[in-house]
């Protein structure tokens, strides 16, 4: 009895915490991110940076390397004192940035400008 009492006054401590927080962070937020451009546009480059990122990370490096390497593949007979011009649309928080060979003009260009400072 004593068991199921703990239980319920957890359950009920943790939904009313859970409710706070909706209202007092969540409600707040889906209104900045529904009215205002530049705090969606700088709030969507740190979740993507901290968020989504380091869970899809691990999942994209072994197609990123298979891209490359048949970059490197296509550009092996290309003269070395000649640098490669690059362009990347949409370059993020820059993951490709490692993988791109060396003796490389890289130009980047991304429409959120709050990815700069990542």
């Amino acid at each position: 009895m004593i068991f199921g009492t703990l239980i319920a006054m957890s359950w009920f401590v943790l939904c009313s915490l859970w409710r706070m927080a909706a209202i007092t962070i969540g409600i707040p937020l889906t209104f900045l991110l529904f009215v205002s451009r530049t705090f969606r546009s700088s709030f969507f480059s740190w979740f993507f940076v901290y968020i989504i990122g380091p869970i899809f990370q691990p999942r994209t490096i072994p197609p990123r390397r298979k891209v490359f390497q048949i970059l490197k593949d296509c550009v092996a007979d290309h003269d070395k004192n000649v640098p490669l011009e690059v362009l990347e649309i949409g370059v993020g928080e820059g993951p490709n940035l490692q993988f791109y060979p060396e003796n490389c003009n890289l130009t980047v260009l991304d429409k959120n400008r709050f990815f700069e400072s990542y």
